[in-house]
């Protein structure tokens, strides 16, 4: 009776391992997983794609180019929506470690652009500041 128990619970196992998707050719180890490194390093592409784009207001050159511009009684909504695409692709984005200063530079800029959107006499010099480190960024990472 054992023997007949161990025996359907490893015909089981086998099926079980046979079936797993993506399992074509392997034990039953799943090769879909959505967070590998290929995943990781599309997502990362993605990004620097769009912050090298230069027909994008959320680009790292169209940002700084909006920035360098501002006026303090400028509508900023669309430039507050295109600083958060910015972040969020500077977040993603995966760099050298030579490059790594000028991200986080440009993430604080971007930050402090956001934080500064509400006075408008601070605007023009923060705007000023943040073009600059996004264009360094832009000079390292999209030529």
């Amino acid at each position: 009776m054992n023997r007949l128990i161990g025996g359907i619970a490893v015909a089981l196992l086998f099926v079980a391992c046979s079936a797993a998707p993506g399992a074509t050719g392997t034990v039953g180890l799943p090769t879909n997983n959505p967070i590998d490194t290929g995943a990781i390093g599309s997502a990362a592409g993605d990004a620097k794609t769009a912050l090298c784009d230069p027909t994008s207001q959320s680009s790292l050159d169209g940002l700084a180019t909006q920035l360098a511009n501002i006026s303090p009684n400028a509508d900023t909504s669309s430039l507050q929506t295109a600083i958060g695409t910015a972040q969020s692709n500077l977040d993603q984005l995966q760099v050298s470690a030579a490059q790594q200063t000028l991200k986080e530079a440009a993430l604080s800029a971007l930050q402090s652009v956001q934080s500064g959107l509400s006075n408008p006499s601070t605007l023009a010099e923060t705007g000023s500041s943040a073009a600059t480190a996004l264009m360094s960024l832009d000079t390292a990472l999209c030529s």
